[in-house]
């Protein structure tokens, strides 16, 4: 709840916002991650494999690095995929960030679309080359 009031108190309807739980076979979790428009990675202890599959998913993330190691993986996933736009600097950028890539349909389809040929592009990515 406190979540949904701040999502609501940064103009986002709570129609858009959505709690689920764990899914299994993998391609059902990541089919259902496709249906969200932006991910936003968790403070302190970054989202590691949940990052990679977002991305994988062809989700936006947003992270903001910190000072250690579990607080820099996404930021080190987007640099790999070239999607160095969606790293915010401080807790105001990402906040910043997030509300217009989800105030903003035209800036989403386009980062949508980096994400999208970024996973097509990125070594991250590139199965046969490991």
């Amino acid at each position: 709840i406190r979540l949904q009031d701040q999502f609501r108190r940064a103009g986002i309807a709570n129609d858009r916002i959505r709690f689920l739980p764990s899914l299994h076979p993998k391609r059902e979790h990541l089919a259902r991650m496709a249906a969200a428009d932006v991910f936003l990675d968790t403070l302190t202890y970054n989202g590691h494999t949940t990052v990679s599959d977002a991305l994988w998913a062809g989700l936006p993330v947003v992270t903001c690095p910190g000072t250690e190691w579990p607080s820099r993986v996404a930021a080190s996933l987007l640099t790999v995929a070239g999607l160095t736009d969606l790293i915010a600097k401080n807790l105001d950028e990402y906040q910043q960030l997030a509300t217009r890539l989800a105030q903003n349909p035209a800036q989403l389809r386009r980062m949508l679309h980096c994400v999208q040929e970024g996973r097509a592009r990125s070594p991250l990515f590139d199965h046969s080359g490991w």
